[in-house]
């Protein structure tokens, strides 16, 4: 793999595995449905859905901490409260998370028309493309 591909893969590993992911989750979906049945296919659209709304929450949650740990100064006080009600919103943010994806999948599952497994395996499909990332990053070094 060239230089240029390689940087252009670290810069935007985050838009490239959501990107990804859409796509599988897509993919899976149609395979799903034309092989299986409509339950299935409905079942991976919520749990891929679910999965990139979660990723994509938590890694705006974690970037803006993380900048904010950056810009502070050492043993000051109000940054040191900044950073607090940082990490409080991101904990609270990812409790609440989980918590509407439980709903969510709750509903998916007692309306009886998503099927557990293809929950599973569309909220598989984040990790599946950081996966892909991953293997191919380290291919380039």
């Amino acid at each position: 793999m060239k230089k240029t591909t390689a940087k252009r893969l670290e810069t935007n590993s985050f838009e490239i595995v959501i990107g990804g992911s859409v796509a599988t989750m897509l993919t899976l979906a149609m395979i799903g449905y034309v092989t299986i049945s409509l339950e299935f296919a409905l079942g991976a659209l919520v749990g891929g859905i679910v999965a990139v709304l979660n990723h994509i929450g938590l890694y705006r949650s974690l970037k803006g901490l993380l900048l904010a740990v950056t810009e502070c100064t050492v043993n000051n006080s109000d940054d040191e409260k900044q950073i607090n009600r940082g990490v409080f919103s991101t904990l609270f943010g990812f409790y609440f998370r989980i918590f509407l994806s439980g709903v969510i999948i709750f509903f998916a599952l007692t309306g009886g028309w998503a099927n557990p497994i293809a929950i599973f395996v569309g909220a598989s499909v984040v990790m599946i493309n950081s996966f892909i990332i991953g293997i191919l990053l380290y291919k380039i070094d």
